[in-house]
């Protein structure tokens, strides 16, 4: 059932899901049982913890999703002889801060 509060999911009819909130992810199984949750904050109360193995779907018979954390998400496309890559991970306008650039 879609929701406002979701980002984004991956999955099938009948096969394993993930989905993306702002605040956490959940991956069911194909029976729609939760078989994880886990919260981007680790410090947040029952925080749970990511996967230590990346999640890989199997959308159809081209598209492949796997993810590995929040900045790594991959989408990929393979169909006669052609291969695309789509990077889907979280990207922040910058990684670094304002201080590893200042000088005294």
């Amino acid at each position: 059932m879609p929701s406002s509060h979701w980002v984004g999911m991956a999955g099938r009819p009948h096969g394993i899901k993930l989905v993306l909130t702002k605040d956490n992810a959940i991956l069911s199984d194909a029976k729609d049982d939760i078989v994880k949750t886990w919260r981007w904050n680790p410090n947040a109360q029952n925080a749970g913890t990511p996967p230590t193995d990346p999640i890989v779907i199997q959308l159809n018979e081209c598209l492949t999703f796997k993810f590995v954390d929040r900045k790594h998400i991959l989408v990929k496309f393979v169909n006669t002889g052609v291969s695309l890559e789509f990077q889907c991970g979280e990207r922040l306008k910058r990684d670094d801060t304002y201080l590893q650039h200042s000088t005294k």
